[in-house]
């Protein structure tokens, strides 16, 4: 188990480096039909971010990080002083931001939200590769067909939309990503550990 410490040292580095690769425990929520699930807290081993306080990418461990299944960025994000920091954080202020997400759906899973209320998290190339999901698509093809006439498969797709980024108040780095877009909301929690589940909510 690597120490609080050395995970908060390399969260730190993670933050302040530009396009920094690194492993980190973190917890993710989703929202939608207006309620925030819980924290589901990820080991150590499973997700990989890579990028920095303005914007990353979330994929598997052992991948690359051309691989991610989930990617934003801030576009209008500057670093804020010591003074706002600590001014946002007394008076619970969160930072609101513009910027773009990136995810993949498929001809099954058409939209993020499809993805949420059918795998409970966003698409995995991998999930387009098992029988039952063949299954499930020679369905949605003949039904095209019966309705339309025709069926254009649409694949793995690679989807980009404009998005609403939230930075919950901190004291030191941004832990706590809210990202809204296409009326759903997708949560990170970059700091969650053991002891951390539970006390954070996303709203």
């Amino acid at each position: 188990m690597i120490s609080s410490v050395i995970k908060k040292c390399l969260l730190g580095i993670f933050l302040l480096i530009p396009n920094v690769a690194f492993s980190q425990y973190i917890g993710v929520s989703y929202y939608y039909d207006g309620v925030w699930n819980g924290w589901d807290g990820t080991q150590w081993n499973e997700y990989d971010l890579y990028g920095s306080r303005h914007g990353f990418r979330v994929y598997k461990h052992g991948e690359r990080s051309a691989d991610f299944f989930f990617r934003f960025w801030i576009t209008d994000y500057t670093v804020p002083e010591k003074k706002d920091i600590k001014t946002h954080y007394k008076t619970n202020t969160k930072w609101i931001y513009d910027g773009y997400v990136e995810y993949y759906v498929c001809d099954v899973y058409p939209t993020f939200e499809d993805c949420l209320r059918e795998l409970g998290r966003p698409l995995y190339k991998e999930d387009t590769q098992w029988s039952s999901y063949q299954e499930k698509l020679a369905l949605v093809k003949a039904k095209n067909i019966r309705k339309n006439g025709y069926f254009n498969p649409i694949g793995y797709k690679k989807v980009t939309k404009p998005a609403t980024i939230w930075i919950m108040p901190y004291k030191k780095y941004p832990r706590i990503y809210n990202i809204f877009f296409d009326g759903v909301g997708y949560a990170i929690d970059l700091g969650i550990a053991d002891e951390y589940y539970g006390k954070y909510n996303p709203n």
